[in-house]
């Protein structure tokens, strides 16, 4: 539900609007927070106006003692950030929250995916499989990233929709990690804090929001620290499993998302990919994925 409207004294209110979701979000007393919104964010067309007073709106971040606190309708109390790189990483949760709630023909998958030749590779976001790392490998290699964490996938056309949002990476950097991948990640830094590196690829490697693309393969990752990397294609019902629980929309019915989640598994192959470094898995992708689905 919306928040009121409140008077802010002193404090200058920043309302940022977003082409894609209905109502703004505002900052008051931290104008420092839009610069790096608009460096993580791509083809959101967010534009900037400062009034006097709070209008009514859900997405509400003011500086306090405390730092940068939020509140939306989507947390159960305010949170609070002293960094404001952590501040805008957190943020993205209720940008994506608020983008789904006004566009609810969408399905969102926690998800990584990467363009392989006409198609996209989906990599479901199993807990420290490690599909951000990854999929930032792939944009090394010359792949065209879609998205490292969420990503919204039209119900009618079953397209995988780019949400925009630059890969973001945990600190430190894998220890397996070799030069190329570093280099790499060095040439192209935006945000950091001390828990997270955003990296900035160039626009032949990046998908603004809004691009489309159809599904064509789905890869379940696992890392493992011994034994040779191994890729090997799986059954429709074992990913269709996988799938469900990285799903998190909530306007459509159940049986809808699972009828959509269905249709978008048979007709892509479907993997399962052991790795040990972000290298081996990129040339299992190329010689198993691309360009066979």
């Amino acid at each position: 539900m919306a928040r009121a409207a409140r008077q802010v004294g002193a404090d200058p209110v920043r309302l940022l609007a977003f082409a894609y979701i209905d109502k703004p979000v505002a900052l008051i007393g931290c104008d420092e927070l839009s610069p790096l919104m608009r460096q993580v964010l791509r083809g959101w067309g967010m534009t900037e106006t400062v009034v006097a007073e709070c209008p009514q709106t859900d997405i509400v971040i003011r500086r306090t003692k405390k730092g940068y606190s939020r509140s939306s309708p989507w947390l159960a109390h305010s949170i609070s950030f002293q960094n404001p790189v952590n501040a805008v990483c957190d943020f993205l949760v209720d940008l994506t929250n608020a983008y789904l709630a006004d566009n609810p023909q969408f399905l969102c998958l926690h998800a990584a995916a990467v363009l392989l030749d006409d198609g996209l590779a989906l990599f479901p976001g199993i807990y420290r499989a490690g599909k951000s790392t990854l999929s930032v490998h792939c944009a090394a290699a010359g792949f065209r990233l879609f998205a490292d964490d969420v990503l919204p996938v039209d119900g009618k056309t079953k397209e995988g929709i780019a949400p925009g949002i630059l890969p973001r990476l945990r600190l430190p950097l894998p220890d397996n990690s070799d030069a190329a991948f570093t280099d790499f990640v060095g040439r192209h830094e935006g945000p950091r804090s001390d828990r997270y590196l955003y990296v900035d690829p160039e626009p032949d490697r990046f998908a603004p929001r809004g691009t489309r693309a159809p599904i064509t393969a789905i890869v379940l990752l696992e890392r493992i620290d011994t034994g040779a990397p191994e890729i090997a294609e799986i059954s429709s019902s074992e990913t269709l499993k996988r799938a469900i629980q990285q799903n998190f929309s909530r306007a459509l019915p159940a049986l809808d998302i699972l009828d959509h989640l269905q249709d978008i598994v048979s007709n892509a192959r479907c993997f399962e990919l052991q790795y040990r470094t972000g290298e081996e898995a990129v040339d299992l992708l190329r010689r198993r994925v691309q360009g066979k689905a």
